[in-house]
């Protein structure tokens, strides 16, 4: 479907999407996967037939750029320490903006 969460699972492993977004933030998500050349084009979901979903499969498995932007994205994300990043932005900012009593 393409949430914050779903996206974020496929980036971290690596491998192309197929988005089909129906609520909320995931037709966001898909437009961006597609966008970054990390996915097909999203399928709304009432548009969803065998036949659209073969062509995003072919899609994503016939253009060799998606595959390696995705292992791309991987890479860079396996890199990050997301909750040392996320400390270290929180002290800086109480740092800056609580005074000592």
């Amino acid at each position: 479907h393409c949430g914050a969460g779903t996206t974020a699972s496929g980036l971290r492993a690596g491998v192309p999407t197929i988005p089909i977004p129906f609520f909320a933030d995931q037709p966001f998500w898909a437009n961006k996967m597609y966008d970054l050349g990390l996915s097909a084009k999203p399928i709304l979901r009432k548009n969803l037939s065998v036949d659209s979903l073969i062509n995003s499969i072919d899609y994503v498995t016939k253009h060799n750029f998606i595959k390696e932007n995705c292992l791309h994205i991987k890479e860079k994300i396996n890199q990050e320490d997301g909750v040392d990043l996320a400390v270290k932005k929180i002290n800086k900012f109480f740092r800056a903006n609580i005074k000592s009593t």
